[in-house]
């Protein structure tokens, strides 16, 4: 069996300027060779000459190669997947040294600058580098450029993809030794499924009419929870790009199911081909709260100036329109953003808990004058109708409330062949006209008890530290729920209310007197029939 072959960086590289070195001697002699016999006697020097050259380029190359290789991935791959230069060997090790800093040094001049202006500083300096230096960044700092608001798209793609590659190994490395030592922790699940969602981004997309593209990302970060941003379609050439900002318990173990969202989205409904001219892309760029901390406003404040930033860092056809479709938890990020001058031609609000106490109307979101806003709610919603940050923007004044046909609950906006869907696509596509809801305007009509929801959250968030409430709607909301729909025993749910707060070290913020005022004002917005019911049972003592 022939040995196994080691490449050696250093050595090609060696070989690479011995080559450049005699090439230089070998020039000398061909000129001499020139005025002794003439250029035409001289010809098989200058094919050595050539020869010499392209040899010593192309070992540069593989030495450059080898050399990303070492730290995982594929970066040969990476590159020419999305059509870049792979001729990296072309920029000196110096020349690389000298990119590196200057890429830095722009980033860091304008660390401070608003967010267009960082984007455009950005983009600048990619436009004065050869094609081969883009491709070099790309592959000596992916982790810089893959999230680089400003950067070419197609540079971050390949950027993304030498990350992903690298991390699905050390995590399939984590996985293989956890599951030797510890085959029932809970962390062999959470590993499992991430490992499966990045083998699944290395490969290629199936788009509705069974085309093969390959996966585009322009973020990924798979620190804590994970971070993505994928683009579907080509944005190159998008006349409408619709950015989706996601809401609660959104992670990079789950990602699929805002991938299916997008792909559903994307998907022309007659031909099943992608929309022409359009691009959907997936923003979960920010670190989703749980249930727990999903009342507070902390999330959504942090994660708003890199939405701003993303957004100023995309680029599409000239004269494209640029559309926000925000679901849960992101409405409230998105609502922060806009505030703080992000820039789309039309929003779309879903399943909203609030836009934040401060915005009583659409001109609250600063936009340009003129700007659509839409807003969705579907039955069921209990999302939208706890208005934990404010009041559910399909009530606010200045909003256009869309019809969600047969959508219901939290997260159906996007189910095929149904009236939210085809709402969605005629507002990003700008093709058409929109069913607006012409149903009642009362929660109770859309199901009852919805009314219920919001002065649980308001009692709650008045009688505890807010860090809490979350762990305290957790404990509340089943029970409630269960009483409203008529299927519970009150008195044993009560019980089982006390249970879950003494489990949870909560009950120390409540008496037995607040439990029975809470769950009172908050059955009496449904109705006196559950109030009188509830009145007549008795508590049982805290154990």
């Amino acid at each position: 069996m022939e040995p196994e072959r080691v490449v050696d960086a250093d050595d090609l590289e060696r070989l690479a300027k011995l080559l450049t070195d005699k090439r230089q001697l070998a020039e000398q002699y061909y000129a001499r060779a020139c005025r002794l016999v003439g250029q035409a006697q001289a010809t098989p020097l200058a094919a050595m000459l050539r020869w010499a050259g392209e040899t010593a380029t192309e070992l540069g190359n593989r030495a450059a190669i080898v050399r990303a290789a070492e730290k995982g991935g594929d970066p040969f791959g990476a590159l020419s997947e999305f059509g870049l230069s792979t001729a990296i060997g072309t920029v000196s090790g110096q020349d690389r040294t000298r990119l590196i800093k200057d890429l830095k040094s722009v980033i860091n001049r304008n660390e401070a600058a608003r967010p267009e202006q960082r984007a455009e500083a950005i983009r600048k300096f990619f436009g004065k580098l050869t094609a081969a230096e883009r491709s070099s960044l790309a592959i000596e700092q992916p982790d810089v450029v893959g999230r680089l608001d400003g950067a070419p798209a197609t540079v971050r793609y390949a950027a993304n993809r030498l990350l992903i590659e690298r991390a699905l190994a050390h995590e399939q490395k984590d996985l293989a030794a956890l599951k030797a030592t510890d085959p029932k922790s809970p962390q062999v699940t959470l590993l499992e499924k991430r490992v499966a969602r990045m083998t699944e981004f290395l490969q290629p997309r199936v788009t509705g009419d069974g085309r093969s593209v390959p996966r585009q990302f322009l973020l990924f970060d798979p620190a804590g929870d994970g971070r993505v941003a994928e683009v579907f379609g080509d944005l190159a050439k998008a006349e409408h790009v619709a950015v989706m900002v996601p809401g609660i318990t959104n992670r990079l173990d789950n990602y699929q199911d805002l991938a299916i969202d997008a792909q559903t989205l994307i998907t022309d409904p007659d031909t099943k081909k992608d929309l022409p001219k359009t691009a959907v892309i997936t923003w979960l760029g920010y670190d989703t709260p749980e249930l727990g901390d999903s009342v507070l406003q902390a999330k959504a404040e942090a994660g708003a100036p890199a939405l701003h930033s993303f957004r100023a860092g995309l680029e599409a056809a000239k004269g494209a329109k640029f559309a926000l479709f925000a679901h849960s938890y992101g409405t409230l990020l998105s609502s922060k953003a806009l505030q703080q001058g992000t820039p789309f031609d039309s929003v779309v609000f879903m399943g909203s808990p609030g836009l934040g106490a401060n915005v009583k109307s659409v001109a609250d979101l600063k936009l340009a004058p003129g700007t659509p806003v839409f807003a969705m709610r579907a039955p069921g919603d209990w999302v939208s109708y706890s208005e934990a940050h404010g009041k559910d923007p399909a009530e606010l004044p200045g909003v256009r409330r869309l019809a969600t046909g047969h959508s219901s609950g939290h997260s159906q906006y996007y189910i095929p062949n149904n009236t939210a869907l085809q709402n969605l696509q005629t507002i990003l596509t700008g093709d058409g006209c929109y069913q607006s809801f012409l149903g009642s305007p009362e929660l109770d009509d859309e199901q009852f008890g919805a009314s219920a929801a919001p002065v649980l959250v308001k009692e709650l968030q008045s009688r505890v530290p807010q860090w809490k409430v979350g762990e305290l709607g957790a404990v509340f909301e089943s029970a409630i729920k269960s009483a409203l729909d008529g299927n519970a025993d009150l008195k044993t749910k009560a019980a089982q209310i006390w249970q879950a707060l003494q489990k949870a070290n909560l009950d120390g913020y409540f008496t037995k007197e607040d439990i029975a005022a809470i769950t009172a004002k908050t059955l009496a917005a449904s109705g006196d029939l559950i109030v009188k019911r509830y009145m007549t049972m008795s508590l049982p003592a805290p154990q």
